[in-house]
């Protein structure tokens, strides 16, 4: 049974080893073996017809492809990394397509163009039943089913992967792996996303996840952020120490060049933000953020080369502040340019004085 186990498993994943002997009292040995010598092996004292056996054998190479064998084939002329980093990989790449989907979604400038240059545009919107020009495939709805459809993808790898300790055994194999079929399932999700009931309902649920998400999301990267920056103070500050007379004063140089261009990028976006998306009469709400924003900065910077902090942390300095304010500032942009234009509304004046 054990064998038969193994030899399943075999031909599940395309290629791995087998048996050379299985005596009663004979230790199993193992070689490594290509899929068409495993069926050789296995079909050929069964199978004489000759055209059978080669369709067999295209259908299993071919079978292949969905499992681990396809990114080895694919990418075979690139140099070898480690499985983990692959898988990393792998994991990633899905998550930036699906973020390109989404962008193309959120974009009219696309939209109008597939509108003018596809000639059987209109025809295929109804025959997929998307509306007459597509409309449930494009803007903020369309972006929050993609991304349910996406989030609900990796929230099952993350139930079916817990408590992997190695990569030897099945879950390992499949988080590793078959990539062709993750990627069919991925698309599954999202697509049927599309055809959830009371999308009103579920719009207005998946908009709180949403913003309960993203509000993790950002803190983990802020952590991060502030982790990637501290060990960068750190590293040029000792290098600054421990280097003799003449390098000296380079490290510490570029510790104060770089901190100064980070400030000097929060500090224009700062003021460009102030000019485009601000007027003098009304958007209280967008003059709030910058300002609040902007101030928050400049606490941060405050608190970082205080004496309290310096006692505590004397690698910390200026460069994780201007690091994060770039950050603040990128995200107080996101937020802005993702709002709605603010209208102000025209008194209307009597005929007798105009």
């Amino acid at each position: 049974m054990g064998i038969f186990r193994l030899q399943l498993t075999i031909l599940s994943m395309g290629f791995d080893l087998l048996p050379c002997s299985s005596r009663p009292g004979d230790k199993l040995q193992y070689q490594h073996v290509t899929p068409k010598v495993l069926l050789d092996s296995v079909l050929k004292p069964s199978f004489e017809d000759t055209a059978f056996l080669k369709w067999v054998n295209d259908t299993f190479l071919l079978a292949c492809c969905c499992g681990t064998a396809a990114c080895s084939l694919c990418c075979k002329c690139c140099p070898k990394i480690k499985q983990s980093t692959s898988t990393r990989f792998m994991y990633a790449l899905y998550f930036i397509l699906v973020t390109i989907i989404c962008c193309i979604m959120m974009s009219t400038t696309v939209a109008n163009e597939m509108k003018t240059h596809i000639p059987f545009y209109k025809q295929m919107c109804k025959g997929i039943q998307a509306g007459e020009m597509c409309e449930k495939l494009v803007g903020y709805s369309a972006v929050y089913k993609v991304c349910f459809g996406m989030a609900c993808f990796f929230f099952l790898f993350f139930l079916f992967t817990i408590k992997i300790n190695n990569s030897k055994s099945c879950r390992a194999y499949i988080h590793n792996g078959f990539w062709l079929i993750k990627l069919i399932v991925l698309a599954a999700m999202c697509s049927g996303a599309f055809f959830i009931p009371d999308q009103d309902t579920f719009l207005n649920a998946w908009r709180y996840v949403g913003a309960t998400g993203g509000f993790l999301f950002i803190a983990i990267q802020l952590i991060l952020l502030v982790e990637f920056a501290h060990k960068w103070n750190k590293n040029w500050y000792v290098l600054g120490r421990t280097a003799g007379a003449n390098h000296k004063q380079m490290w510490n140089g570029l510790l104060a060049l770089v901190t100064l261009i980070l400030y000097s990028i929060a500090v224009a976006a700062l003021v460009l933000m102030a000019l485009f998306y601000t007027r003098a009469e009304g958007c209280m709400y967008n003059k709030v953020l910058i300002g609040v924003n902007g101030g928050l900065c400049l606490f941060v910077s405050l608190v970082a080369i205080s004496p309290c902090v310096q006692n505590r942390q004397p690698h910390s300095g200026l460069l994780q502040s201007g690091v994060i304010s770039c950050y603040v500032m990128y995200l107080t942009f996101s937020a802005l340019s993702s709002k709605p234009p603010e209208t102000i509304p025209v008194l209307a004046l009597p005929a007798s004085s105009r």
